[in-house]
């Protein structure tokens, strides 16, 4: 197989995941959660929570809210409580999405995730203003609804679960969930940046389709991948995921004051 096509940026770089040789991952820092266990948190992250949202039928903030309370719950699980395997499978109850937006974090928070992922960028990669220097950036197509950007969103973001570098390089759970918050940050970012089109006019396909392309190209072909990992770990050492909690009501709350189609 050939990628010779990827020469046309610089930039990229590709690095397939094999982790045939390494341990399971990790429930917290130095607890295991296994393979059985993470392969049901991430059914139930795709499945039950970020497929709802896909099919219009719950928004994105309040499926990532609940990946990360859950995770908090599975994270504090002791060996006297029973076997993990069991616990993984139980039901929960989502919290109050109208929480996330009483305790979100200002743009000045959001711009920071920004600013210290791209500290983590080599120099010579490190573009001076991003999301601009993304080749072939477009602000075209129809015009998309609120609800339709989140069906959007939810598919980007289970395919960066999928096969994720974080689970691996991470240190747990909350990891991983911390990577697909700064998906979600970046693309929030990169949508409220003024473009050809003008931030008040409605969001497009095209535009859209840029941002996703901003978040790829800043966390899987300019950073690092333990970069990206580091960043997420330093999460693990929080009491709970209300930082993370924050991150995602202030990109909610950025994506909201977007204009979008009815």
């Amino acid at each position: 197989m050939s990628f010779a096509y990827i020469d046309a940026d610089a930039r990229v770089h590709l690095e397939s995941l094999d982790a045939r040789d390494a341990w399971p991952p990790l429930l917290k820092p130095g607890v295991l959660a296994g393979h059985a266990v993470y392969a049901q948190w991430e059914t139930l992250a795709i499945e039950r929570l970020l497929t709802p949202v896909e099919q219009s039928r719950a928004a994105l903030p309040s499926a990532l809210a609940s990946l990360l309370c859950w995770t908090d719950t599975l994270r504090a699980w002791k060996s006297a409580d029973g076997a993990l395997e069991v616990l993984v499978r139980r039901s929960f109850a989502p919290p109050d999405p109208r929480r996330l937006l009483r305790t979100a974090a200002n743009r000045a928070g959001l711009e920071q995730v920004r600013a210290s992922l791209l500290s983590r960028v080599p120099p010579e990669w490190r573009p001076q203003d991003w999301p601009a220097g993304l080749t072939d950036p477009t602000d075209g197509g129809a015009a998309v609804s609120r609800g339709a950007a989140d069906a959007i969103l939810a598919r980007y973001l289970a395919t960066r679960l999928i096969g994720s570098w974080v689970t691996y390089h991470g240190q747990g759970l909350r990891s991983v969930a911390a990577s697909l918050v700064s998906a979600y940050v970046l693309i929030a970012l990169a949508l409220c940046t003024p473009t050809g089109a003008g931030t008040g006019s409605p969001v497009t396909l095209g535009r859209m389709t840029s941002a996703i392309r901003a978040s790829d190209w800043l966390l899987l072909h300019l950073l690092d991948r333990t970069g990206w990992a580091d960043w997420c770990a330093g999460y693990e050492m929080a009491d709970d995921a209300r930082p993370l909690l924050a991150l995602v009501g202030g990109a909610a709350r950025e994506l909201d004051s977007l204009t979008w189609s009815a």
